[in-house]
């Protein structure tokens, strides 16, 4: 028996097993509801291997969790044991070495904190998915975690330089990437990254291939000051050219440039603090623009210049634009733009008890390709009359759509709906996830993505670290009979 097994784990906290009501918390993430038979949260590097060794010598399936963020149910447990890594904190370092500055810290600090330690010191860490002050950091690699700076630098893999991992048998690695090679920027996370060395294979793996106890990332000079602009729109095609248009303008530089659709704009402004949108704005686009202080006005000038060209029914919303130069203000930007995806969960989760529920898109196209795939995606969606969304990472041709179907029928139009984008945008030369992983909800895209020879690699490289196929079982790969 499994819980029997599961009982005498080298463990020197308490477990909790199924039926413990502190259990429940750890039973979900933003998207699936699981079943684990227990519940163990490490303190230590010794102790994690301990239990990972017990655990493949027993055959027993381990799932790792963190901050519970997840869109795909990667962290989620349908059976055997769930490790929270959310005592493996800490922040080793963080300063030069040789030449180079770089931080070392445990996989359960929050980014956020992360970011605020590193910023303290006077560097900057990118990523910035929209949860980063309730994502760890250690999930964020296990997921190549991207956010609105990717539109300028790049997602996580690009910053890791090391890290030190339990495999699933309890040994220890450290992996480190070599000084010469050359970081692709190649935006997947649909199964393994088969093209670089064994640290990328570990990054965006969604806790398939090993337990990251330790990582150390590149780190950069804190950037320049920089001012955000939410600009609104008389209608969605509008907001769309101004991004194109942004992507394409020699005279701006944008950070980030997010896509907010008349339905996204509807609920951004139900947030309390949000101020009443101009009767006319259908859409938003919300941006930020790093400069040096003498290109302050320079920017800013071109940028409304940009708006006015865009559209003849622009010129009447541009006093509405709000402009953020100081950090109170740009977090209200972020507050409001977190709100949407936090609001559209609430909602979702209301949902599920008709059997409907949200249904998400994470696929991606090269910028180029965004006019066709938008239209095709509006097309299509519009057609099977399910309430949806679209908002996000435009600027590097990476929106999410989100489906509100409100019963079985619908939520099934809705995932045929996604799967159809995700074939249209790998037929454009994009793919089927471009920031959240595949985990157990989404692996079935694995098969739009790649063909069966790539799969079959990845299916060997999972044997490889995990011949017993216990870590994060359903995640990314069907397990073998």
């Amino acid at each position: 028996m499994v819980i029997d097994a599961l009982r005498h784990i080298p463990s020197r906290g308490e477990i909790l097993f199924r039926g413990d009501a502190r259990l429940t918390p750890y039973n979900h993430d933003t998207m699936l509801t699981g079943d684990p038979d227990a519940l163990v949260r490490p303190r230590d590097i010794q102790e994690c291997r301990e239990i990972l060794a017990y655990c493949h010598a027993h055959r027993l399936p381990v799932t790792f969790c963190a901050g519970h963020t997840a869109m795909t149910g990667s962290s989620v447990a349908q059976s055997g044991l769930l490790l929270s890594i959310e005592h493996l904190t800490g922040i080793r370092d963080i300063g030069l070495h040789n030449g180079r500055p770089q931080a070392t810290a445990a996989p359960g600090v929050f980014l956020g904190d992360f970011q605020r330690a590193v910023a303290s010191e006077g560097f900057f860490y990118p990523p910035s998915p929209t949860s980063r002050n309730e994502a760890m950091l250690g999930a964020t690699i296990a997921t190549n975690a991207t956010g609105d700076n990717t539109y300028k630098y790049g997602t996580t893999r690009r910053y890791v330089r090391a890290m030190r991992v339990i495999m699933a048998d309890g040994t220890q690695r450290l992996l480190e990437r070599p000084a010469d090679q050359q970081i692709s920027e190649l935006k997947n996370t649909a199964g393994y990254f088969l093209l670089g060395t064994p640290i990328d294979h570990f990054i965006g793996s969604e806790g398939t291939l090993g337990l990251i106890v330790e990582v150390t990332v590149d780190l950069l000079p804190q950037p320049q000051p920089h001012f955000g602009l939410l600009i609104f729109c008389p209608s969605n095609d509008v907001a769309l050219s101004i991004i194109g248009e942004a992507h394409r303008d020699a005279a701006v530089s944008p950070s980030a440039l997010e896509y907010i659709d008349q339905a996204a704009l509807q609920i951004m402004a139900t947030h309390p603090t949000f101020p009443s949108p101009p009767a006319a704005a259908q859409a938003a686009v919300l941006c930020y623009q790093e400069y040096a202080e003498e290109m302050r006005d320079p920017f800013m000038e071109a940028w409304f210049a940009l708006l006015e060209r865009a559209a003849p029914e622009m010129h009447a919303l541009l006093d509405a634009t709000i402009v953020a130069e100081h950090p109170a203000d740009e977090e209200r930007l972020r507050t409001w733009r977190h709100h949407i995806p936090a609001h559209v969960n609430e909602i979702g989760h209301r949902l599920e008890g008709d059997d409907g529920g949200k249904v998400g898109s994470d696929w991606w196209v090269p910028i180029g390709q965004m006019p066709a795939m938008m239209a095709y995606m509006y097309h299509l969606s519009d057609a099977i009359h399910v309430p949806y969304l679209a908002f996000g990472h435009l600027g590097n041709g990476h929106p999410h759509v989100n489906y509100l179907a409100r019963n079985a029928k619908e939520r099934q139009m809705a995932i045929q709906a996604v799967d159809d984008c995700c074939r249209k945008a790998v037929a454009l030369g994009g793919g089927v996830a471009g920031e959240h992983g595949l985990g157990k909800l989404k692996r079935d895209l694995l098969a739009i993505q790649h063909p069966t020879p790539v799969i079959d690699t990845m299916r060997a490289l999972k044997q490889q670290y995990d011949p017993h196929w216990i870590l994060g079982r359903g995640n990314i790969l069907v397990p073998p009979e």
